[in-house]
């Protein structure tokens, strides 16, 4: 074998050992059994609000939370606001728009009947479909 085999055999067996040691530090912990039991490792258990923080979902959604604060807001102007809540309706709707394609692409694909959904499919279908008629009432209202 030549010395650049070699070293390249030894560099990979380094690798592999190294890979080995990192690997095999944690793997014992709790008796092997899933993830180790530390519920609490990263955040601290007095603070119920952190949660509540994470599911912020967009700027539209802090507008409906602080709504008060937002309207009274004098780093954009009214119409500012406006447009730009409409933008982001419009995104939004297209990318609802783009799962209902999908879904209902691929309910024909498979050739699925509507009468074999989970009942709590059913009742959000008819759910969306009244906030849907709703929503265009609000909608006709803005124009």
């Amino acid at each position: 074998m030549s010395n650049k085999y070699k070293t390249l055999a030894e560099f990979i067996k380094e690798l592999i050992r190294k890979e080995i040691a990192e690997a095999s530090v944690t793997g014992n912990i709790d008796g092997g059994a899933g993830p180790p039991k530390t519920p609490y490792a990263f955040r601290n258990p007095k603070d119920d609000d952190k949660d509540d923080d994470d599911l912020k979902l967009s700027k539209g959604m802090e507008i409906a939370e602080n709504y008060h604060q937002w309207k009274t807001d004098d780093t954009m102007s009214t119409k500012q606001k406006l447009g730009h809540s409409m933008r982001e309706i419009r995104d939004r709707m297209t990318e609802i728009e783009k799962l209902v394609k999908y879904h209902s692409k691929l309910k024909k694909e498979m050739k699925f009947e509507s009468n074999n959904y989970w009942k709590n499919t059913t009742k959000a279908l008819n759910k969306i479909s009244e906030k849907l008629v709703r929503l265009s009432t609000k909608i006709k209202d803005l124009i």
